[in-house]
């Protein structure tokens, strides 16, 4: 765990990481190293806490993250993926020219009675063109299996960014540099 103030420690299990994080540490960043065959040598995979979290440290760590990362995975619970939120913080994250694959979790909880799936499909895509968005791909996830769910291809996006990323670093670098520009433009006016 690296804590606030450039201070590590080591833990042994999964479990008490998860109760130092309940605690509201001010934790900076949870390293867990472990070698994978399915990503390139040097892949890093960042989940955070979210922009909404409750704790104010766990939202400053994960903005710290954003400008930074390659994708961002954005993942919104099925019953509030049309708050006004999400497609803010989505926006806010096209200003910074980070690209967005937008994530439905808990697919599962889709009732046909309530309303059709193309029905409640097409009022996501209309909201993201409403509010002006740039979304990468949207898919409808689940750790259950059910007709909507597509993990699996969301898998085969995952594996093919890691791919293009990795053949592209100019890509990112022009992309922050042009963020930078735009920020420094933008304080002298």
């Amino acid at each position: 765990i690296n804590m606030d103030n450039q201070t590590y420690s080591d833990l042994e299990s999964y479990e008490t990481v998860k109760k130092v994080n309940t605690l509201n540490t001010d934790i900076e960043s949870v390293e867990i190293h472990n070698q994978n065959l399915a990503f390139p040598e040097g892949t890093v995979i960042q989940d955070t806490p979210g922009i909404d979290a409750t704790f104010k440290n766990h939202e400053q760590s994960t903005m710290k993250y954003l400008l930074i990362s390659d994708i961002v995975f954005y993942t919104v619970e099925y019953n509030h993926v049309n708050a006004e939120k999400n497609f803010r913080q989505i926006k806010m994250m096209n200003e910074l020219g980070v690209p967005v694959v937008l994530l439905i979790n808990q697919v599962d909880k889709h009732d046909e009675n309530e309303i059709l799936f193309t029905a409640f499909k097409e009022k996501v895509e209309q909201n993201i063109k409403m509010w002006n968005l740039n979304v990468e791909a949207i898919y409808f996830t689940s750790i259950y299996a059910c007709e909507h769910n597509q993990f699996d291809q969301l898998k085969g996006q995952l594996n093919q960014q890691v791919d293009d990323l990795t053949a592209d670093r100019d890509g990112f670098y022009d992309r922050i540099i042009d963020y930078i520009e735009r920020a420094q433009i933008n304080y002298l006016n």
